[in-house]
């Protein structure tokens, strides 16, 4: 069911960065994959992965790392790369890799939650209604997440719908999220996701997760307190 922001307190959290270190399970299925194709890299190391994951935006991407027919001078402005249908190929098997590999009992091993999402968990119990998750991520393997941490939460949006309008900024003004009487709040770790927001949400960064922080990146106390008061406002 689509959650209008009919109340006047809304939460837009991210998942990968913010709530859980997830680069184990990304980089797990990259390499999967990999060794599945023959036009993929299989030397990528984790350091090069994690050092690139700080660019990124979308899963597609990845191929720019992993492709050995690219030969990639730069990842400091992944955006003004224009992806092709192999991009988009990479992706869908991206994706199909992360199902298979959800089935295995070692799948959840390679997700940690930050102390923050111990902290807000029990606000998402609280207000189910005032907090939505928002992530390039599919949303079947957060809820798995979700459930292995005894967490039920009907209100995850993810690759599905960033598919369907292309940034979380446009999902967030399609989906009617941006036109409450008071602006929501917007956590991410990614500034990219964040600047579309400016003038629509109060647009919190992490300054922990995957993103490069600077000073006005906030830490997970910072934005818990913030959410928090947030929410307490009548």
């Amino acid at each position: 069911m689509q959650l209008k922001c009919l109340n006047t307190n809304m939460v837009i959290l991210d998942f990968d960065g913010v709530l859980f270190h997830s680069h184990l399970e990304v980089y797990n299925v990259c390499q999967s994959l990999a060794e599945k194709h023959s036009d993929l890299r299989q030397d990528v190391t984790l350091r090069q992965f994690l050092d690139f994951r700080t660019y990124l935006t979308n899963a597609w991407q990845f191929r720019l790392l992993y492709s050995n027919e690219r030969d990639l001078k730069g990842w400091d402005d992944l955006s003004s790369v224009v992806p092709d249908q192999r991009d988009w190929e990479f992706s869908r098997n991206f994706f199909s890799e992360r199902q298979e590999l959800m089935s295995s009992n070692e799948w959840l091993e390679g997700f940690k939650p930050f102390n923050i999402f111990e902290m807000v968990l029990p606000l998402m119990n609280d207000h189910p209604n005032n907090i939505v998750i928002l992530s390039t991520r599919n949303a079947q393997s957060i809820d798995k997440v979700f459930r292995h941490y005894g967490l039920v939460f009907k209100n995850i949006y993810g690759q599905e719908i960033f598919e369907k309008y292309g940034s979380k900024f446009e999902a967030s003004k399609n989906l009617s999220w941006l036109n409450g009487e008071r602006r929501p709040i917007c956590v991410d770790d990614i500034l990219e996701h964040l600047l579309p927001f400016k003038g629509y949400a109060n647009c919190l960064h992490a300054d922990w997760g995957y993103g490069r922080s600077d000073e006005h990146s906030l830490s997970q106390d910072e934005v818990f307190l913030t959410i928090k008061s947030h929410l307490q406002i009548k």
